[in-house]
């Protein structure tokens, strides 16, 4: 007869309870995930558009490291761009992780199916985070997070490499205030190596999360906050020509940012604007729960009938502040902060309604009766519902966000192709065409893309001609200033072909009008390709 050891704790009820426990959680894990990854396919396969003009350029860029190995660093597509000259990819390591993608055959499934592996990894990410931190109902914050707004649900089906820094954002504060040093590492190295553009978010997640763990905890990690800066250098430094991409942000940041305050009209993309007040009601019913469940938090904290645990409390506190100072750069500077503001938004509203809300905590010392407690869960529970239909809506049955048709620039990419040696020049009138038409044709170059501070800060004048052609502001002739001087009239055409070297136009016919019927009656360019959108002209030698 085997006796049992005098040290064991468990008796065999206890284990076989403890294991049903275990594989409660195990279940509850695995339909999350299955649940999750369903949700995101039906959101990106149910519209048959893509989002976003950068998600070509993305998807093209990994393609060509896949075929020509990841030591690639010149990019000469763009020729009249600072990223031909510095030779360098500030989002290498997105570019890294699309590479399996790009091997599928067919590229526009591809995208889509990156935009849902993408949506997958950042709910993932955050209901781990809520489990670490023991966070009641984890499961369902990460659709909270997903179905935010409308406009939230749209940047999550793009494939660009802000949509995963939302996951690695929240882990770096996770580890920040609970486990191990080389977690922030970790994280701070994935933003970083993944969207170099977006490093300026680690120091700040990094000072708010030390200095409320410092006030409550009496606890300072100096080596999380070295290990962190290690991150992005790390990150930073694993990609082919560093020093490069350190320019290229230098540029994106700094230059644009100054540009931008001094008023000079660059045709920035619409992401550099702040969000409006009116279009803050695109966000009412996540508003309505953000607010409303901070309201009750204070007013649960005044009544002081219960204290927070430590964890509890930085946790909470470091969620809310950065939640407001992202908010407030979200109304004031920029939308490309907005998921910023809602992934930690949501991280509070969750340990929010965990300490002060939650109807299953049965302690005596909760601020409200049970009853209280489960009828604001209902409320809660009512808006989120309001929330996942008000996105599901507007994607999958209204297509209010129907996006870009793939096959949009596939004609005039071809057509480029086969008309067009390797290595032609082709003068995109519009600098935000530049992604589709990479996409569809690598074989030739393009003037202007991705970002116009990019054309802006290699050649002030060449920037100042393009502009005045795809504004509408000129036709046959343009100007290399910002202000319309006539005496610095110069033809169109010898601007296209002796400033920048192009043998080829395209254009839109809607957004160039002017320009098209110009072209359309000047011999000296001759008529290609033409759709119902896009028109393309070769130049005809003087």
């Amino acid at each position: 007869m085997t006796e049992t050891p005098a040290n064991q704790s468990l008796d065999g009820a206890s284990e076989v309870a403890l294991l049903d426990t275990k594989g409660e959680r195990a279940l509850r894990a695995g339909g999350f995930l299955l649940g999750a990854f369903l949700v995101a396919a039906a959101l990106r396969f149910g519209n048959p558009g893509v989002p976003d003009p950068d998600s070509f350029y993305h998807f093209r860029h990994a393609a060509l490291y896949a075929e020509k190995g990841l030591s690639m660093s010149a990019f000469p597509w763009l020729v009249h761009s600072i990223i031909s000259r510095f030779a360098s990819d500030i989002g290498y390591g997105f570019h890294v992780f699309l590479i399996p993608f790009t091997l599928l055959g067919d590229p526009v499934f591809g995208i889509k199916l990156a935009a849902v592996c993408e949506t997958w990894i950042i709910m993932v990410l955050v209901y781990w985070v809520l489990r670490r931190h023991a966070i009641a109902y984890a499961a369902a914050w990460p659709f909270m997070l997903i179905f935010l707004s409308g406009p939230i649900v749209w940047t999550v089906l793009q494939t660009r490499p802000q949509t995963l820094t939302m996951g690695f954002s929240a882990l770096l504060l996770s580890f920040m205030l609970l486990g191990s040093p080389w977690g922030v590492f970790a994280a701070s190295f994935l933003i970083s190596f993944v969207h170099l553009n977006i490093f300026p978010i680690i120091p700040v997640i990094v000072a708010v999360a030390a200095l409320f763990k410092g006030l409550v905890e009496r606890q300072w990690e100096w080596r999380k906050w070295a290990l962190a800066l290690a991150g992005v250098g790390v990150g930073w430094l694993l990609r082919p020509n560093p020093f490069g991409s350190a320019r290229l942000e230098y540029v994106q940041i700094l230059v644009h940012e100054v540009v931008r305050q001094k008023k000079i009209p660059l045709l920035f993309g619409r992401e550099w604007e702040p969000v409006s007040l009116a279009s803050l009601g695109a966000f009412s019913y996540f508003m309505l729960v953000w607010v409303g469940v901070a309201a009750l938090a204070v007013i649960a904290l005044a009544m002081r009938r219960r204290g927070l645990g430590r964890r509890e409390s930085v946790f909470l506190w470091s969620s809310l502040a950065l939640a407001l100072a992202f908010f407030v750069v979200t109304v004031t500077i920029t939308k490309r902060a907005t998921p910023f503001w809602g992934t930690f938004a949501v991280m509070f509203v969750a340990q929010a309604f965990n300490c002060f809300l939650n109807p299953a905590d049965e302690r005596e010392e909760q601020p409200f009766k049970k009853d209280t407690r489960l009828l604001l869960a209902l409320g809660v529970g009512v808006v989120f519902a309001a929330m996942l239909w008000d996105g599901a809506n507007q994607h999958l049955i209204q297509r209010q966000w129907s996006g870009i048709p793939p096959a949009r620039m596939q004609g005039a990419g071809q057509w480029l192709r086969e008309h067009g040696k390797p290595g032609d020049i082709v003068y995109n009138v519009n600098w935000d065409a530049f992604p589709e038409l990479f996409f569809w044709d690598t074989d030739q170059r393009y003037v202007q893309g991705l970002d116009p501070v990019f054309l802006y800060a290699y050649d002030e004048r060449l920037y100042w001609r393009a502009h005045h052609l795809q504004q509408g502001e000129a036709a046959d002739h343009t100007w290399g200033t910002m202000d319309y001087e006539a005496d610095a009239q110069e033809d169109t055409y010898t601007v296209l072909s002796r400033d920048f070297g192009a043998s080829f136009v395209i254009l839109e016919k809607r957004r160039n009008e002017a320009l098209y019927q110009w072209m359309l009656g000047d011999t000296r360019f001759a008529p290609g390709f033409e759709n119902d959108t896009t028109a393309v002209f070769s130049l005809r030698s003087p």
